[in-house]
């Protein structure tokens, strides 16, 4: 494993609590932006697929039951709306909603209940092992204007099992949960990602996973500022950093003339003010 593991952020709220609280999130799979990842096993994805018989009777029964209510979603208001010649008659908006229905091939509701079953207790923190990537200061740190947060990998193994991420061309068979959890299709391996993935565990008698978690003591060893991160930023964020973590290192991502290439170079802290 390499010495050290990288999370890019955008300067907020949330990556200041990290440097504040020493707490780092583990997210739950089925939040997850990429409806791709984390897929379930197959012979459940069959079960979850209805028949059109059974599609339409949960259309129907939806419809009838929001229209007693009074209160509509957004797909039925969407057609009542478009449709306002028709907007008694049940049966026409109840068609069409099935027909879109079908055409999303919309079973995601039932997919989320059962991923979240299958995934109830565990959580995912993503961090990768490069530093100077381009596209991921451009896509994950605002535009280079946020930060790289630099971890011991040794620490945060202690915090779970570290996987790497497993890039394949084409999908494949999914047969376990685990496998799953780290499978993307090749099109993100610039993204170079491992995967702390913190399965269950209780403390007195409750689940305290996914969600934000302490790390060990000095986990947090750097930390890295984009080409583009406003002084303002810098300045707060090397103040909160040096207060709650006295050894960290403070870099900056520089533009190589002449090259696509970012250099990071090591701020120099010695008469840095200190904050109380």
């Amino acid at each position: 494993m390499n010495h050290r593991l990288y999370k890019y952020a955008s300067a907020s709220e949330r990556s200041l609590a990290i440097l504040q609280t020493n707490q780092i999130y583990f997210c739950p799979p089925v939040d997850f932006n990429d409806p791709f990842e984390c897929q379930l096993p197959t012979d459940v994805y069959e079960q979850l697929k209805l028949s059109p018989a059974e599609d339409l009777a949960n259309v129907t029964r939806a419809y009838l039951m929001q229209e007693q209510q009074g209160k509509f979603d957004a797909l039925f208001i969407y057609i009542r709306e478009t449709n306002p010649d028709l907007i008694n008659d049940s049966d026409y908006i109840i068609y069409k909603a099935y027909e879109y229905k079908i055409l999303r091939q919309s079973y995601s509701g039932s997919e989320n209940n059962f991923k979240k079953i299958f995934f109830e207790n565990t959580g995912i923190l993503c961090v990768t092992t490069e530093n100077d990537s381009i596209l991921m200061w451009s896509h994950y740190a605002c535009n280079h204007k946020g930060i790289c947060i630099e971890f011991d990998a040794g620490k945060l193994a202690q915090m779970g099992e570290v996987y790497d991420v497993n890039y394949v061309p084409a999908f494949e068979e999914v047969y376990d949960i685990n496998g799953s959890m780290v499978m993307k299709q090749d099109c993100w391996s610039y993204e170079k990602e491992k995967r702390v993935i913190k399965y269950a565990w209780v403390t007195e008698g409750k689940a305290e996973n996914p969600g934000c978690h302490l790390m060990p003591e000095n986990t947090i060893t750097g930390l890295i500022f984009g080409c583009k991160t406003p002084y303002e930023t810098i300045h707060e964020y090397t103040g909160i950093a040096l207060k709650h973590h006295p050894d960290i290192r403070i870099y900056m991502a520089e533009r190589v003339p002449a090259k696509f290439k970012l250099e990071l170079k090591e701020y120099n802290l010695s008469n840095y003010p200190r904050l109380i």
